[in-house]
């Protein structure tokens, strides 16, 4: 298995390594991830906004979108992905907020668990890097040095999974880096997915 990252299919091979039944641990898991997901976008709200109002009303919204009703119904990853980044995200902040050296850590850590979900997860580590850069109130030797710390951390797990499919399989990810320019179509697509959140 090169195609994936490994953590969503670990979690359901546990599942059923303990007899429980694959499809019936996929719903009972993305289920929890839905809830958890939706108390996490109001808890982060609450946190930015100072308004149990706005908090409110983000929560309602995630769970009633159809798109975020359609993710977490069906056996994929990204449920545990959004959980992770976001939850990475908000240490993240937590330690910007208050230059608390000891939160780097565990944001890293929660970031490389969305990492090891689905390969997007490095737009985390990126955008956990560009914080830390340049939402810091630190001086900007001790930013790098927090930056290098994170991604460190952040990248270290996929990075040994990487390794081990290279040693495996003879490729890292499985995939072909292509480039496709942006069209009209994906435009519409773009606004159409857009339009329907």
């Amino acid at each position: 298995m090169t195609h994936y990252p490994p953590l969503f299919p670990s979690i359901l091979a546990g599942c059923g390594a303990a007899g429980i039944d694959l499809t019936t641990a996929a719903r009972w898991l993305n289920a929890g991830l839905f809830a958890a997901n939706i108390l996490l976008v109001g808890i982060l709200v609450r946190e930015l906004t100072d308004s149990a109002s706005a908090a409110t009303l983000a929560s309602f919204l995630t769970y009633s979108s159809v798109v975020s009703l359609s993710i977490h119904s069906m056996a994929w990853s990204e449920p545990a992905f959004i959980f992770f980044g976001l939850s990475g995200l908000a240490l993240l902040a937590a330690h910007l907020q208050s230059s608390r050296q000891w939160l780097i850590a565990p944001a890293a850590g929660v970031i490389a668990l969305s990492f090891l979900t689905r390969y997007t997860g490095a737009a985390f580590v990126a955008a956990g890097v560009l914080g830390i850069m340049f939402l810091s109130a630190s001086t900007w030797k001790k930013r790098f040095v927090n930056a290098t710390r994170f991604s460190a951390i952040a990248c270290l797990p996929i990075t040994l999974w990487v390794i081990r499919n290279l040693l495996v399989a003879g490729t890292a990810t499985n995939r072909n880096l292509v480039f496709h320019p942006i069209t009209v179509d994906h435009l519409k697509g773009g606004i159409s997915s857009l339009a329907s959140w």
